[in-house]
């Protein structure tokens, strides 16, 4: 997750295997109930990153709806951006991600 997706086609080429193997929606939901360390700016740049790309919804690479565990992310996304929108302030992208979700 710290790392992300970022890639020179763009995040939306990989975010999907970058989720699913650094179980994003797990991590978010140990964020949301306390379960970990906070987040430093690399891991909030590499969790947007990877969001960025799945909220892509370009047709041609998967998007949210494909990641297996992609409402539980959203979710505890959403959730986090409401209730704490300050973890995630080290990354701009972060309340516009919350927008393509919609």
């Amino acid at each position: 997750l710290r790392r992300g997706c970022a890639n020179r086609l763009g995040p939306a080429l990989n975010a999907n295997l970058c989720a699913t193997k650094g179980q994003l929606a797990e991590r978010l939901e140990a964020i949301l109930v306390g379960d970990c360390a906070p987040l430093d700016a690399d891991l909030c740049t590499g969790i947007c990153e990877i969001l960025w790309g799945l909220t892509e919804f370009d047709g041609v690479h998967d998007s949210l709806n494909d990641y297996k565990r992609g409402i539980a992310a959203r979710n505890a996304f959403v959730q986090l951006m409401t209730e704490r929108p300050e973890v995630f302030s080290a990354d701009a992208r972060a309340a516009e991600i919350v927008e393509r979700m919609k």
